[in-house]
């Protein structure tokens, strides 16, 4: 299967995704405009990030970062994916690995005030919550609920990462 992959919220490329006895084998082709080293993740609600492994910087034929790996399926299930990535995202020297599409949201993920993870159907971003105290979420806060000390945005997928408050 073909999927396409997410940079800063952008498409920039594709993965293909075939299974094979051995495992599962990723073959991914992106065009991103970074000096930075590119790690290609594979994402699904309730579990933390699948690290496929780093691209290879452009090349001058088709200016795209390039990356072939097998991973198998005991790697697979030791890393939590006894079933496939739902999503794939790139992130540049390992910081960051979600963004919502929301420019204020998304600039307190890469100033590391929030966090953006896989939840049930979607995506969350969390914030530590104190009644009365400050909160760097505070424009959001009549969309969220507060669980465990986090005040927590939900977003809905319709294209990935880009939230629809419900």
């Amino acid at each position: 299967m073909k999927y396409p992959v997410f940079y800063k919220g952008k498409e920039v490329g594709w993965v293909q995704v075939q299974q094979e006895s051995y495992g599962t084998k990723w073959d991914t082709v992106c065009k991103v405009d970074t000096a930075g080293v590119l790690r290609l993740y594979g994402t699904k609600a309730g579990s933390e990030p699948l690290r496929i492994g780093v691209l290879e910087p452009a090349s001058e034929e088709d200016g795209a970062f390039h990356l072939r790996r097998a991973l198998s399926q005991g790697q697979l299930e030791a890393a939590g994916y006894a079933d496939l990535p739902e999503a794939y995202i790139l992130t540049e020297n390992g910081r960051g690995s979600f963004h919502t599409g929301d420019a204020k949201l998304d600039a307190l993920i890469d100033a590391g005030q929030v966090a953006c993870r896989p939840c049930e159907h979607g995506i969350c971003v969390c914030v530590p919550f104190e009644p009365g105290k400050a909160c760097p979420m505070a424009f959001a806060l009549t969309a969220c609920t507060i669980e465990n000390g986090e005040a927590v945005l939900r977003g809905k997928k319709t294209g990935l990462f880009k939230m629809h408050v419900s």
